[in-house]
């Protein structure tokens, strides 16, 4: 085991640009097969969890994101950190990248600082790698997740924060700040090659006008609901469209 000490505090995103960081300095280019496994210190993980996700992130290859869980946000798949993530670095150009997009776009916002799966979800997003979710795998073995939580996990909880902080209004915030400043970004700015240049901005294109079509039918569900013939599948609907891209409430 190597510790790697940084100079500065990035959140629960240190993990990330940290590993990229020791990465960089101590391997430099990325060969056939390296791949780089995301997780938390206060949890325990079953015995065989790194070596079978190992195994199917080299089956996907280089264009993909594996984790046991992931979850869909406001037209985005989110690999959870918690639930172990892998990814393969392309080469040292896909590192830069993903430390320029930080520079950029999610150093100094608050909201971003908290909700690290989400920025690094929107950074795959627009660099065209594809999350799968491997729960299926977890539920079969007979247990819910891969992991436990230890004693520690309690201690200054991202979940249990309040008020903009708590994780609901943290991601909202996150998503919509990094969507605005991507979409403001002009053609052929330096900025903008981080994310992969013209076809990432065509895919950010593409969700943000995903994101505004959710919202204006949840806004016409939200006045149909006021019809007593219309309310039970308006309410089933809305709330679905709430959960999937307001992270509010659950669904059956």
């Amino acid at each position: 085991m190597q510790v790697h000490w940084l100079e500065e505090d990035f959140g629960p995103g240190t993990k990330l640009l940290g590993v990229i960081d020791w990465f960089q300095k101590y391997l430099g280019d990325p060969v056939n097969g390296d791949m780089l496994m995301l997780l938390d210190d206060d949890h325990a993980y079953l015995p065989h969890a790194i070596d079978d996700l190992w195994h199917k992130q080299s089956s996907l290859g280089t264009e993909y994101v594996s984790s046991y869980f992931a979850y869909f946000f406001r037209g985005v798949m989110v690999p959870q950190g918690a639930d172990i993530v892998a990814v393969q670095p392309k080469d040292r150009l896909w590192m830069a990248q993903l430390q320029s997009f930080h520079r950029h776009f999610v150093a100094e916002h608050p909201a971003a600082f908290l909700v690290d799966d989400l920025w690094a979800a929107i950074f795959y997003f627009a660099t065209g790698k594809e999350v799968r979710s491997f729960r299926d795998s977890v539920l079969r073995r007979g247990v819910e997740t891969i992991y436990t939580k230890t004693s520690n996990a309690s201690v200054e909880a991202l979940m249990d924060l309040e008020g903009a902080a708590r994780r609901d209004r943290a991601m909202l915030a996150c998503f919509d700040h990094l969507l605005q400043r991507l979409l403001a970004v002009p053609p052929g700015s330096p900025s903008l090659e981080c994310i992969g240049g013209a076809p990432s901005a065509l895919r950010l294109r593409r969700l943000a006008a995903e994101v505004a079509l959710a919202e204006r039918r949840m806004a016409e569900l939200h006045a149909e609901s006021a019809s007593a013939e219309r309310a039970p599948r308006a309410a089933a609907e809305l709330a679905k469209l709430r959960h999937l891209y307001l992270m509010q409430g659950e669904v059956g």
